[in-house]
């Protein structure tokens, strides 16, 4: 049994790496088809994940035990290759705040990355040395075996009860895709002891299946609710207020804002934090042998919290300006607004848009809006005229876009400022074109360039919204005092 468990272990080590492997050989063949802002990935990731790639593959060859310690650490040292690329863009384009985020996040998971590396090594010394420690789930029982030709009163085999608090970090972790693990132990232990009539492994796949979900969840709280009252074990929820808590949580987390996903996996982990409990307490009721370690995360266990750890900071990150948004204060429709120093102003077209603060979307600018409703937002940078004119000012912008889209059309008109003195205005729309349209929205830029400002509107539009930000990037005016330079 021990020999089969290991060869297992170092078939998943070969796979890894050859999963590796094949990462750096693609990023390697599609580096000069990547667009613009991932020219660097394709320069950074093929020498990198090669490495990690010969790595894996010499640890699986030399029958290497660190676990899913270097297995997790293999794969944040891979994960900080993406940011190394991101570093490597920055610094191409000159934007040294990126720059500087790229690698402060890959020096944060290369040294969490040699931490684990350094854990895996004690580990693998420690069983090499003979103090390993075998438990039931290191040998498990064949279904032909003799212990399955026993007495019906032989002794079940389940999984350690799970205290709240390690569920509560698997599902915040796992961004609450731990269910359908813990689905899997739950119905397996009930299949254990008796209710034959569940599959595990069918009723933790058809978790991913949209209402039907429900349904399996319902059913399995049934059985584990009827088998906790056969010994005597209260509960005080029915598995139909379970299902309902979990209906109203999974409603709530699409209502509630994104930077509240936190407090969405949340609602959605109490339904099963109940059921776990309730199992819990069935498991200590009886005399049962362990799959597992009790009180200590498996490994399989661990890997979901490392892997989880950087998704959940990026993941805070990414709804700053959701959280903006909503500390902003409402606008009205039509109504004007104005940055500081008060040279122009903008009309706000319906009353989904808010002024967030400055430096929610870039830290040059002079005001931000946004649209948390259709996913638009509009930024206005003023800059000092350095004996610029508006041709070289729309060069300018039109290079920038360029080193992020290799293809794109742009459709310009110029006129006139309404109540201005002869002032030109360029009101450009760029779109992207060729095979990945569908990832990047239009961009609509209008430039005022007069003999002491550069004003530049820009807005990002959506697919599905028309031309909200469209029509507020074209109110833009300036204010009289401006206006007759």
């Amino acid at each position: 049994m021990e020999d089969s468990a290991r060869s297992k272990r170092h078939l998943a080590l070969y796979g890894l790496g050859l999963l590796y492997l094949s990462l750096a050989l693609l990023a390697g063949i599609s580096a000069d088809q990547l667009a613009a802002e991932t020219k660097a990935l394709g320069y950074i990731a093929p020498p990198c994940w090669t490495a990690i790639a010969a790595l894996t593959l010499f640890a699986a060859f030399k029958g290497y035990r660190g676990g899913a310690w270097f297995i997790a650490g293999t794969f944040l040292a891979a994960f900080s290759v993406v940011f190394m690329s991101v570093a490597g863009n920055s610094y191409q384009q000159a934007d040294r705040n990126t720059m500087l985020s790229g690698i402060a996040l890959a020096a944060i998971l290369l040294l969490v990355a040699a931490i684990l590396f350094w854990q895996g090594q004690r580990r693998h010394r420690r069983i090499s040395s003979g103090n390993s420690v075998t438990t039931v789930e290191t040998a498990p029982i064949a279904e032909d075996s003799e212990f399955e030709a026993q007495s019906p009163d032989r002794t079940p085999v389940l999984y350690p009860p799970m205290r709240s608090w390690r569920l509560f970090l698997l599902m915040l972790f796992s961004f609450g895709f731990y269910a359908f693990f813990l689905m899997y132990r739950i119905a397996r232990d009930l299949s254990e002891l008796g209710q034959k009539q569940l599959n595990p492994a069918h009723c933790a796949w058809q978790m991913l299946i949209p209402f039907y979900n429900f349904t399996v969840f319902l059913n399995v709280a049934k059985q584990a609710t009827l088998l906790a009252r056969q010994h005597g074990i209260a509960a005080k929820c029915s598995p139909t207020q379970l299902m309902s808590m979990l209906i109203a949580a999974y409603a709530c987390s699409y209502l509630l804002p994104d930077f509240l996903f936190v407090l969405a996996i949340v609602g959605i982990a109490v339904p099963w934090l109940i059921l776990n409990q309730r199992m819990n307490r069935l498991r200590r009721a009886l005399s049962a042998d362990w799959r597992e370690v009790p009180d200590r995360f498996s490994w399989r266990q661990r890997f979901v919290l490392i892997f989880g750890v950087p998704f959940i900071a990026l993941g805070l990150l990414g709804s700053k300006s959701n959280f903006s948004f909503y500390l902003a204060d409402r606008l009205e429709a039509e109504q004007t607004v104005s940055g500081q120093p008060t040279l122009y102003h903008l009309t706000v077209p319906d009353p989904q848009w808010r002024q967030v603060a400055v430096g929610t979307f870039y830290p040059d600018t002079d005001m931000e809006l946004m649209n948390a409703k259709s996913k638009e937002w509009v930024v206005v940078r003023v800059l000092p005229n350095q004996q610029q004119l508006l041709d070289s000012v729309i060069d300018q912008r039109q290079a920038v876009i360029a080193a992020n889209w290799d293809i794109f059309e742009v459709e310009e008109t110029r006129t006139f400022l309404a109540n201005a003195n002869m002032v030109p205005i360029s009101l450009a729309r760029y779109t992207r074109t060729g095979v990945n349209i569908a990832q990047d929205s239009p961009l609509f830029v209008a430039t005022v360039v007069t003999p002491d400002k550069v004003f530049e509107v820009i807005g990002h539009g959506s697919a599905d919204s028309g031309s909200n930000a469209w029509n507020l990037v074209k109110s833009f005016r300036l204010i009289a005092a401006e206006a007759e330079i």
